[in-house]
């Protein structure tokens, strides 16, 4: 079994976010998951064997696949280990599968270039 701890609240400032993540790694959490924008101070004081994670286009998933691809290239560059991308919600109630599998399929195509990087 995997523990990861994820923080998504955007009114913390960094002090606090700190500490929250610090609290956390007491329990031997094996991944902290965050926004993209949090990724490099978290990267800054986690250890190394603690994996980052990161929600990409939480918590809506309304944005276009450009935006959220380049969203996973910055986050994984950053240090990003886990990709974890919200499912957009319009091609799927509107019935458009084969949009919402192309999607998929970029996400996918792209993530493949980074071998040590998981898709979730």
């Amino acid at each position: 079994m995997k523990l990861e701890y994820s923080l998504y609240d955007i009114s913390l400032n960094d002090n606090e976010y700190k500490e929250n993540i610090t609290d956390a790694l007491k329990y031997k959490v094996d991944a902290i998951s965050v926004l993209p924008s949090y990724t490099k101070l978290v990267k800054s004081f986690i250890p190394e064997e603690v994996k980052i994670s990161s929600a990409i286009d939480y918590p809506l998933g309304t944005s276009d696949l450009k935006t959220r691809l380049l969203s996973i290239e910055h986050s994984i560059k950053s240090g990003v280990k886990i990709i974890d991308v919200v499912a957009p919600p319009s091609p799927l109630t509107n019935r458009k599968y084969d949009k919402f599998r192309d999607d998929v399929k970029h996400v996918l195509e792209l993530c493949s270039s980074y071998p040590d990087v998981e898709v979730r």
